[in-house]
């Protein structure tokens, strides 16, 4: 299994790849690109070959030139649908990290009331008139 990774290089140009290390690959494009690269996504998938050749068939009019066939200049939105395609890629169901992600948002937005209540109580306990001080 390798990652396809969706990276942005200035205002519009975008490379789609393949990498078995992504962090690694970026640092290695980094080094001959004058403009910084940031990861808009990236998945790890069965066949990334194929999903990366399938993308690039899609997108082969907005090559960009001298860009070699994994640079691409793309709108906005052209660009959402991109990352949208990689990230809903059948391979891998991410459902379950999602559901995992939202359960610990919630345990930690409860865990914040929790200890919110926990002061206020202690706070009144502490300042009854019997309690010893």
């Amino acid at each position: 299994m390798k990652y396809i990774y969706f990276l942005k290089a200035g205002e519009n140009h975008y490379k789609v790849g393949i990498a078995s290390n992504v962090n690694s690959r970026v640092s290695g494009i980094q080094t001959s690109n004058p403009v910084h690269i940031d990861i808009v996504a990236t998945k790890l998938v069965n066949d990334a070959e194929q999903v990366e050749s399938n993308i690039h068939k899609a997108l082969k009019e907005m090559r960009v030139d001298g860009g070699g066939t994994e640079w691409f200049q793309l709108t906005p939105s052209q660009a959402i649908e991109v990352a949208i395609l990689i990230n809903k890629n059948p391979e891998i169901d991410i459902s379950d990290r999602i559901t995992m992600d939202a359960i610990v948002r919630q345990q930690k937005w409860s865990q914040k009331i929790i200890n919110k209540k926990l002061d206020q109580v202690i706070n009144v306990y502490q300042k009854h008139p019997l309690v010893k001080q």
